[in-house]
C-alpha cells in the first residue's frame, strides 16, 4: 500500500502566526516590566549603544553632584569653625578695648580682662585644632604644607602648621631600624600535622580554630588554614613550602600593634608547649628626621611634637635597608 505525506498548511500558518504574537506579546511585556524601551541589542543595537552612554554620562554627572554636596559640607564646616574664632576675636577687641580705659579700670580689673583674653585665645587654638572633617584637619595649618620625598622610596604624607619649610636640600631622613611584621616560621611535616588543632586570634580581630583530621597532611592543614583566615576576614598571609615542610603564618602589616596569638594542642609543634598562648609581635621603624627624634608607626615616622624643625611631619619609609633614606623637602 503505498504511503502519502499530507500537510495542514492553514494550520502551519496559524501557528507560525501565534508564535509571532507571542515574541512580540513578550517583547512588550519586557518593556513594560522594565520601563525601558530598549532592554537588550535586539531591541535596537545603535540605540542600545547611545543608551549606555548617557547611562556612563548620568553616572558621572551623578558622582559629580555627591562630590558638590560632599565638598559643601566640608566649607560649612569650615565656616561654622571660622565664625566661632571671628566671635573670639571681636570679644578680645572689646576685652583690649576696656582695658586701655585706665582712668576707669583699676588693676584688678586689668587683671581678670587678661585672663579673659586669654581663655579667649586659648579657645581660637582649640577651634584651630579640632576643627575636623572625617579625619582631616581644616584649620591647624597642616592641608597649606606641601612636601616630596627625594626618591621611591621615601614618600612624603603630611606635615603640621609647627612644621617648619625645609631648606632646598630637603631633610635628611635616617633609618636605624627597619620595621618588621609580626610572622611564624615553623617546621610542620604530615606527622606533626596529624591531629593538630590550634586557635588563631589577630591582634584585636577574629579569633579562629582550625583542626586537622587523623592521618591528614601539612599541606591540607595549610589549606584548612588559608580557608579559615580568609573567611574571618584577618589579616593575615598562609604559606607552606612542601618541599622544606616550613609553615609560614604573618601580618600583613607592620608595626608593634599589628601581631597575633596561635595556641597548639601538640607540644613543640609550631610553639613550645601545648596550651600555651604565644604572641608574635611585628616592629615600628625607628629613625630620626634632620637629626630630630621621631616616633615609628609601622613604616612611618613622625617627627616629635617639641621638635624645633619637624614637628609633625610624617614621612613613609618602602626600603628594606638602614641608614641614610634620602631627604624629603617640605614648602
Amino acid at each position: 500500500m503505498p504511503l502519502g505525506m499530507k500537510n495542514n498548511i492553514a494550520s502551519i500558518n496559524a501557528i507560525n502566526h501565534l508564535a509571532k504574537a507571542q515574541k512580540e506579546m513578550s517583547g512588550s511585556l519586557e518593556r513594560l516590566a522594565s520601563g525601558q524601551r530598549i532592554n537588550s541589542g535586539a531591541d535596537s543595537p545603535e540605540g542600545l549603544i547611545f543608551s549606555e552612554a548617557l547611562r556612563a554620562q548620568i553616572a558621572g554627572v551623578q558622582q559629580a553632584l555627591q562630590n558638590s554636596e560632599f565638598s559643601l559640607s566640608l566649607v560649612q564646616t569650615a565656616e561654622g569653625a571660622l565664625a566661632e574664632v571671628n566671635n573670639l576675636l571681636i570679644e578680645m577687641r572689646q576685652l583690649a578695648t576696656t582695658a586701655a580705659n585706665e582712668g576707669a579700670t583699676d588693676f584688678g580689673a586689668l587683671i581678670t580682662l587678661q585672663f579673659q583674653i586669654h581663655n579667649a585665645i586659648e579657645g581660637v587654638d582649640r577651634v584651630s585644632q579640632f576643627t575636623r572633617f572625617g579625619n582631616k584637619n581644616l584649620l591647624d595649618g597642616s592641608q597649606g604644607a606641601t612636601g616630596m620625598g627625594g626618591n621611591e622610596e621615601l614618600v612624603f604624607l603630611k606635615a603640621s602648621a609647627k612644621t617648619i619649610a625645609s631648606p632646598l636640600s630637603g631633610y635628611e631622613v635616617d633609618i636605624d631600624e627597619l620595621p618588621q611584621r609580626a610572622s611564624l616560621i615553623e617546621d610542620l611535616d604530615d606527622e606533626d600535622a596529624s591531629g593538630l588543632q590550634i586557635t588563631l586570634e589577630e591582634e584585636d580581630g577574629a579569633i579562629i580554630r582550625v583542626r586537622n583530621p587523623e592521618g591528614a597532611s601539612a599541606a591540607g592543614f595549610a589549606n584548612r588554614l588559608q580557608k579559615a583566615v580568609f573567611s574571618a576576614n584577618m589579616n593575615l598571609d598562609i604559606r607552606y613550602d612542601a618541599d622544606d615542610e616550613e609553615l609560614t603564618i604573618e601580618h600583613r602589616e607592620y608595626g608593634f600593634i599589628k601581631g597575633f596569638t596561635i595556641t597548639s594542642n601538640k607540644e613543640g609543634v609550631l610553639v613550645d608547649d601545648a596550651y600555651e598562648s604565644v604572641l608574635f609581635l611585628g616592629r615600628d621603624i625607628e629613625g630620626t628626621i634632620d637629626d630630630e627624634p621621631a616616633e615609628g608607626d609601622g613604616v612611618i615616622l613622625t617627627g616629635a611634637y617639641n621638635n624645633r624643625k619637624t614637628s609633625g611631619l610624617s614621612v613613609a619609609f618602602l626600603g628594606d635597608s638602614t641608614g641614610n633614606a634620602g631627604s624629603v623637602t617640605v614648602a
